[in-house]
């Protein structure tokens, strides 16, 4: 992991177009999902390093693990990177989708 994971995200939204590789960096993004009449569709994605530690002695139990999420559902981070990768969103609108999404559902349900 780099000292700041959040710079390549950072840089894509300030328009800096960082280079685009096929390892996942973390962030907030749009995931497509398809149309509906002409309109896109987007899921809110998320990739984030995720540390496993000890509650009780705050210990370090084992390498930082890679994580990425798509409308709130755990995913591959490197089969989702080159759907995600290009639509870069900030946090606060990241936050805003979910929150609608998940608002959304349970009022279907």
């Amino acid at each position: 992991m780099s000292v700041d994971p959040y710079a390549w995200h950072r840089s894509a939204l300030a328009g800096n177009k960082p280079p685009l590789h096929t390892t996942p960096e973390c962030g907030w993004f749009l995931r497509p999902i398809g149309k509906v009449g002409n309109e896109r569709q987007f899921l809110p994605a998320s990739v984030y390093w995720e540390r496993q530690i000890d509650p009780e002695t705050g210990e370090i139990l084992g390498d930082d693990i890679l994580r990425c999420e798509v409308g709130g559902v755990q995913c591959e981070p490197e089969e989702e990177w080159l759907w995600i990768s290009k639509r870069p969103i900030s946090e606060a609108e990241y936050m805003e989708r979910i929150a609608a999404l998940f608002r959304d559902h349970a009022e279907a349900s």
